[in-house]
């Protein structure tokens, strides 16, 4: 018995355009709970993560090769961290270094 073929469906990702950047980073601050424009975030991608770093949401290591957020205070650019994201998403339910 030979089947029709399937039908492809269209992708949800077909009828609704990614966000803008700009519209991404604001979504992202304000679902973690700062206020819009008080941080910046970098998203670094595993080909980019070339060193290693200390999460401050859990004092572990980040490795190289490892996606992970630079978060940068707009207010002071030199106190910047690196985050893994879900230290970051999680970051207000948490004790620091836990």
């Amino acid at each position: 018995m030979v089947r029709p073929p399937a039908r492809r469906r269209k992708s949800r990702a077909a009828d609704h355009p990614p966000a803008g950047l700009q519209e991404l980073q604001e979504l992202i601050e304000l679902a973690a709970g700062a206020e819009p424009g008080d941080v910046q975030l970098r998203r670094i991608s595993p080909s980019q993560a070339r060193k290693a770093y200390l999460c401050p949401g859990c004092n572990q290591e980040i490795a190289p090769g490892t996606a992970h957020l630079v978060v940068v205070p707009r207010d002071a650019p030199d106190m910047r961290r690196h985050w893994h994201t879900p230290c970051w998403q999680l970051r207000d339910r948490r004790r620091p270094g836990r």
